[in-house]
């Protein structure tokens, strides 16, 4: 997760946010049906390391005769 993710960001504004490491068995597990290991770094508000977790990614389907315009709305609100 990149620093200054804004759903979380918000939220670290008004509660405390502790980040868990996924154990490495875990890690695995899930790369093999295809997620991406990741590392959310330390510069998060409260972390004093790395924590070792798993890039979920975003995916957004739709049907080919989207309007643009709406495409671009998915895009804002999953990027603001």
């Amino acid at each position: 997760m990149p620093k200054g993710h804004p759903t979380v960001t918000q939220v670290s504004l008004t509660v405390p946010v502790r980040f868990l490491d996924v154990p490495e068995p875990v890690r695995a597990k899930l790369r093999a049906i295809g997620l991406k290991p990741t590392e959310i770094p330390k510069s998060w508000r409260g972390q004093d390391a790395p924590t070792q977790a798993v890039d979920l990614g975003t995916v957004i389907i739709t049907h080919r005769r989207l309007s643009d315009e709406v495409a671009y709305l998915f895009t804002r609100t999953i990027c603001e």
